[in-house]
């Protein structure tokens, strides 16, 4: 097993990373990656991070084991509650599905949690990674709303097309 005294004595600065990573099994990463994390961080958990966060964000933007990191407190209708361990802060997160990107919500009540409406919140979301509006109006038939960069169609009817990144 890989102990902090595998840093300490300098052979990570002198094995190539990778080759080394290469040749173990995925047991062994594990464990590898935990004592880096660990050898980062002092021994102590990743620092809370949540009052910095947006109110909605793509899971795959948000910080390395965001997920991982919160207690998962409720499950329901392909979606989660987890909760932050260090602030308490509550978050709604996308179940996993392969054809969807996961996005997590701040969460600010948690009996509506489940019911909140939170379709202005990934309607922004989807603005902000297209990278906003443009100056020109959206092709559907008696619309004048301006199109989203990238595409001809306006926010509303990009949303209702199905799009969500």
């Amino acid at each position: 097993m890989v102990s902090a005294g595998f840093f300490e004595s300098g052979l990570a600065s002198v094995v190539s990373p990778l080759f080394y990573l290469q040749s173990l099994s995925k047991y062994y990463k594990t464990v590898i990656f935990a004592e880096i994390w660990k050898h980062n961080q002092g021994g102590e958990r990743m620092k809370c991070q949540c009052s910095d966060l947006p109110d909605a964000f793509y899971l795959d933007e948000g910080s390395r084991g965001f997920a991982e990191g919160l207690k998962r407190e409720i499950s329901g209708n392909w979606i989660w509650l987890g909760s932050c361990p260090s602030c308490g802060q509550l978050w709604a997160l996308d179940e996993w599905d392969k054809y969807q990107d996961q996005v997590v919500t701040r969460v600010n009540n948690r009996e509506t949690w489940n019911v909140a409406d939170t379709t202005n919140l990934r309607k922004q979301l989807l603005l902000k990674s297209r990278g906003g509006l443009t100056d020109t109006n959206c092709i559907w038939a008696g619309c004048t709303a301006k199109a989203v960069k990238g595409v001809v169609f306006c926010l509303d009817h990009l949303w209702n097309a199905g799009t969500r990144r």
